[in-house]
């Protein structure tokens, strides 16, 4: 006997048997409460506009999703609101709010849409409070806990809300000349991942990097690696979280704002703690190949005119500029005479034969220059001092269009920079360029070798200014040495010899400069942090009383 209901199969998803010539898509959907898109979407044999159900008498139609049926999950926890902070739980991710009022831990198959519907949380919200997750939400990590509930109002927190759209002026900003290290990768050990692999890294990288020796190699410094491979912090702590500092992090996140005089808000490098590797412990730093096959061949492009009987090997050349001698050449380029004159022998063993306007060989390889924007192989930087005497007679060479009148002068060398070398002087960077026209106005032309301009009477411009200690205030132990102010809070006692901090000066810089260790000139001047509170103006202690 035919009827018009249609029976219900559980054969895995719901379906339906077409008994009535008469059946429709409505006459379904009704009895079955789907709708006609519905059916059409999951009976693919159906025709748009399923004229052709009554050829299916008998047959079996589907009348539930066959990917399974989906919801947002209910609030289970109504409105919150927190007072004070929640203990803040282990594993966080970099990025996540410290000064938090409750934490979620996040299971398999949780994402972001049924984590802020379950807290009744905006996904804005949870994104700011959650700054390491990014916009789309796919790198949010189980079995990590998440902040899911502010302290109090959100809107007081630093930073909510987005800034003013104005554009901030550019202002020269102090730099500190970094050592140069030579290679970084020099030991380099694999690029295989080997047993034990870091905690929590990844192990589906493309590269890895193992280091045997740590203690002297500035690979093993997380950030300087990142710039090795060009790579962000972010990526790297991401691929190998057990180098993230989440203390540190955290506290970072929830620093408070510091207003510029433009009005925008300026936080704190969340990535600024200090971070090294383990020793013989494999860590990701690529996460897929770079290329697909082989890797294109540089073409080496020959200047003209160059010197007679060079090296046939030459990979690159430098042109000598008025003024150019052979030491300037050695000094940029890390080079020393014998490899100069092995590369171009036409300029004589007493370097009579350089001629002006001739391009040289620089590097072979065998012989590779080591210049990368005026560095060298040194292994100290080379920093502008005021040790140097004042000059009444100009020196050779000078920079070409050198200001008139000039009567302080400083030899370049590799390494240094225009602003460097105008902070050390006292001079403004304007009075620099101005005095010194050949270098340009972004310091692109600077040359090593060669002298320029860093005073002139006539401009009337100030003399270098070097650190000397202040007006007494106290005297302390070690053989009445005064100890001068202001000074960086918890200075060792016994002191005997201080530095004046001068803006763009670095820690590294100080030791050398005193002949003394970085850890020495921390651990009597513990204040400084790791040197994150290097105060300009303030004085450190460089030297102990009663040591040569």
């Amino acid at each position: 006997m035919k009827t018009n209901l249609a029976r219900l199969l559980l054969l895995g998803q719901a379906q339906a048997t077409i008994y009535d010539d008469g059946d429709t898509c409505f006459s379904v959907g009704a009895k079955q409460n789907v709708t006609f898109s519905q059916l059409l979407a999951w009976n693919p044999d159906v025709n748009t506009i399923c004229s052709n159900i009554g050829n299916l008498t008998g047959a079996s139609i589907c009348i539930s999703n066959p990917g399974g049926s989906f919801a947002i999950p209910s609030n289970s926890h109504g409105i919150a609101t927190a007072t004070t902070p929640a203990p803040i739980p282990s594993p966080t991710p970099a990025g996540t709010n410290s000064y938090c009022g409750q934490y979620h831990f996040v299971k398999a198959g949780e994402d972001c849409s049924k984590v802020t519907a379950k807290f009744s949380i905006a996904l804005s919200d949870f994104l700011f409070l959650n700054s390491g997750v990014w916009k789309n939400c796919t790198n949010l990590l189980a079995e990590e806990y998440y902040c899911v509930l502010p302290v109090g109002s959100i809107k007081s927190y630093p930073g909510y809300g987005g800034t003013a759209t104005t554009t901030a002026p550019f202002n020269q900003t102090s730099a500190t000349a970094l050592p140069n290290v030579g290679d970084v990768l020099a030991n380099y050990t694999s690029s295989s991942p080997t047993i034990p692999i870091a905690n929590g890294t990844r192990v589906d990288c493309f590269s890895y990097l193992v280091l045997d020796n740590i203690t002297e190699n500035s690979a093993a410094n997380c950030w300087s690696l990142t710039n090795v491979y060009g790579i962000s912090a972010e990526e790297f702590v991401l691929w190998n979280p057990s180098l993230a500092n989440s203390n540190t992090v955290s506290s970072v996140n929830f620093s408070p704002a510091t207003t510029t005089a433009s009005g925008l808000v300026a936080k704190a490098n969340p990535y600024a703690y200090p971070c090294t590797l383990s020793a013989n412990t494999s860590y990701c730093v690529e996460l897929m190949s770079p290329t697909i096959g082989p890797p294109p061949t540089a073409t080496v492009k020959t200047p003209s005119p160059r010197a007679t009987n060079e090296s046939s090997d030459c990979t690159r050349w430098y042109l000598a500029k008025k003024g150019y001698t052979c030491q300037a050449f050695l000094r940029r380029f890390g080079l020393n005479f014998d490899q100069f004159f092995t590369m171009n022998p036409s300029i004589k063993s007493d370097c009579t034969g350089l001629a002006q306007g001739t391009y040289y060989c620089v590097s072979t390889p065998t012989i590779p220059d080591d210049d990368n924007d005026y560095t060298t192989t040194t292994s100290a930087p080379s920093t502008p001092t005021t040790s140097r005497p004042s000059m009444e007679t100009t020196p050779s060479p000078v920079q070409s269009g050198m200001v008139g009148g000039c009567d302080r002068f400083y030899d370049v060398q590799p390494g240094d920079g225009c602003w460097a070398i105008a902070n050390q002087y006292g001079i403004a960077l304007d009075d620099f360029y101005a005095w010194n026209p050949a270098v340009g106005s972004d310091c692109h032309d600077l040359e090593a070798g060669v002298y320029v301009c860093v005073g002139t009477t006539a401009a009337g411009a100030p003399k270098p200014t070097t650190a000397t200690t202040a007006s007494p205030t106290k005297t302390t132990g070690g053989g009445g040495v005064v100890t001068p102010t202001p000074t960086q809070s918890g200075m060792v006692r016994g002191c005997g010899k201080f530095y004046r901090v001068q803006a763009g000066d670095g820690c590294w810089v100080i030791a050398n400069e005193y002949g003394i260790t970085t850890d020495d000139l921390y651990r009597w001047n513990p204040g400084l942090d790791g040197c994150n509170s290097l105060w300009p103006d303030y004085y450190v202690c460089v030297m102990l009383s009663g040591s040569d």
